[in-house]
């Protein structure tokens, strides 16, 4: 009997410094790997004996998808009816382009033309429109987010729509903050770098303007890249 308590004990305390070690890093990192490798940092840190890796790999899959089921049924509750409706509206393929708003939120920026600003900038009040994703994702890790975004980008509609009800929202709301994010990042960029070719043009052709005016079209620059600054939010 004594035996039996010597084994059984370390066997115990290792099972419970293993998972106590993933639940926390769980909440940051979503690589099984890295979960992995927190878990075994632990247990030497802690002079247990290490379990097998089919042992560590069973483990972190139970508690990452326990935790992520949790950020699942959270966010998804959070969205109305008719916020739900439009969401499932950006994985409505239009029959004339074959093309749905699932797939133009991932389109990259191009050129920093006037053109493609303009478009640029309709593209990111659209995402805006679609509904407070900072809100529906509060509590979720910043990692997580990015995570799920991640997996959504790498998703098609078919694949959103075979996804269970709640991690197919909470993937959009991610994917949709995520291109929010980077979008409103693209247009302060093109804009920056249509106003330095607008400078560069202007100072080009500067020794023919008097100084006063040079002087009005300084503050006139200044106050337009103020204004879409402010426009995108920064």
């Amino acid at each position: 009997m004594a035996s039996i308590d010597r084994t059984a004990y370390p066997r115990f305390k290792r099972r419970r410094c293993g998972r106590s070690a993933i639940r926390t890093a769980v909440q940051t990192k979503d690589n099984p790997a890295d979960l992995i490798n927190v878990a075994l940092e632990e247990l030497v840190r802690a002079r247990c004996e290490l379990p097998g890796y089919t042992t560590l790999d069973a483990m972190a899959a139970t508690i990452r998808t326990e935790v992520n089921s949790g950020f699942f049924e959270m966010v998804a509750a959070r969205p109305d009816w008719a916020e739900r409706a439009r969401l499932d509206r950006v994985l409505v393929v239009d029959p004339a382009t074959r093309r749905s708003e699932f797939d133009r939120m991932k389109t990259p920026a191009q050129s920093a033309t006037l053109g493609k600003f303009k478009q640029r900038l309709a593209h990111l009040q659209a995402l805006d429109a679609i509904g407070p994703t900072e809100v529906w994702l509060e509590g979720v890790p910043p990692g997580k987010v990015v995570h799920f975004a991640g997996e959504a980008r790498m998703a098609d509609v078919d694949d959103m729509r075979k996804t269970g009800d709640a991690k197919r929202v909470t993937l959009l709301i991610s994917l949709l903050h995520q291109q929010r994010i980077e979008a409103r990042d693209e247009v302060v960029t093109m804009f920056c770098k249509r106003m330095a070719a607008l400078h560069k043009r202007a100072k080009e052709r500067s020794h023919r303007v008097p100084d006063p005016a040079r002087a009005c079209g300084g503050e006139f620059a200044s106050a337009a890249v103020d204004n879409c600054l402010v426009a995108v939010g920064k």
